[in-house]
Order: C-alpha cells, then structure tokens, then sequence
C-alpha cells in the first residue's frame, strides 16, 4: 500500500468559535482523500503541539490514519509530562 504523508503545522491559539468547522474542514479532507484514492495509507506527521497540531492529530486517528509523531525527548518522559495528551491521540504515535 502506498503511504501518503501529510505533515501537519498550526497556530496554538485557536479560537473556540474556530475549533468545530476546522476539524470538520480536516475530516473532510481525509475522508475525501481515502474515498479518492482507496490504495493510499495516510499517514499524519504531528508534532502534537497544542491547537491544530493536536487537533489534526485526533481526526486523523479517528479517521483511521496512521500517525507519527517526531519526538524531542524519549517517550516514557514526554507520557510523564504530557499524560492527558497522550491519552487524547489514543497513546498510539509512533516516534
């Protein structure tokens, strides 16, 4: 299967008003992508920095993606530092 990285960078300051039709725009995008091209593996490139990092991060997780998240530290201390995160990308991104 072929893979398709989509490498994602966003603001961190996301208006409230602003959060509900963005992750609509996102899921959009990707289910347009997986229904155009049915033999491509998406994969999402996140640093899972707060805003649309993490945003993007979650849709592409429930939309069945395959996620990737470049690391700056190991990942036992980025869980310590960052539980919550961690958990709301399903503690599934790969280093």
């Amino acid at each position: 299967m072929t893979p398709l990285d989509i490498c994602v960078t966003s603001h961190r300051n996301i208006s409230a008003r602003e959060v509900g039709p963005i992750r609509q725009r996102v899921r959009d995008f990707l289910a347009r992508l997986a229904h155009d091209s049915p033999e491509l593996r998406l994969v999402v490139v996140s640093s899972l920095a707060e805003g649309g990092d993490q945003l993007v991060a979650q849709e592409a997780q429930a939309a069945g993606s395959h996620l990737i998240a470049p690391l700056p530290l190991p990942r036992f201390l980025l869980y310590v530092t960052f539980e919550a995160l961690w958990f709301s990308v399903g503690g599934k991104a790969d280093e």
